[in-house]
């Protein structure tokens, strides 16, 4: 019969065994490991969410590229076209920086109440 693999959600080998502060700083590590993999998801999400989009927008176009029958008609969607792009990738932009702060203000915070937790009352 074999042996099965441990679960990463069972305590390591020895971890009952290590002191209060030990076990502090453990908990306060998975605990921000497992902040920073829910930021990362969000931003990945969004990054996901955005490049779908921006490839529907793109397929869109070339169809529309297509339909063009005048050079004035070819110079005037390619104008819409880079219009739309900065358009797009600025608030994408402000969207990730967004994502970004809220992360750190959740760092920061946590900081913060682990600083005020290992204070003497």
């Amino acid at each position: 019969m074999s042996k099965a693999a441990p679960s990463p959600l069972n305590l390591p080998d020895g971890f009952a065994a290590l002191n209060p502060a030990a076990r502090e700083s453990f908990d306060s590590l998975i605990r921000a490991y497992g902040t920073w993999l829910t930021n990362a998801n969000r931003v990945q999400t969004e990054m996901i969410r955005f490049i779908g989009e921006r490839f529907s927008k793109d397929v869109a176009l070339l169809s529309r590229f297509a339909e063009c029958h005048k050079p004035e008609d070819f110079v005037r969607l390619q104008g819409e076209l880079i219009t739309d792009l900065a358009s797009d990738y600025q608030q994408e932009g402000a969207k990730v920086l967004a994502l970004f702060g809220d992360a750190s203000k959740q760092a920061w915070s946590g900081l913060l109440r682990a600083a005020d937790a290992g204070r003497p009352g």
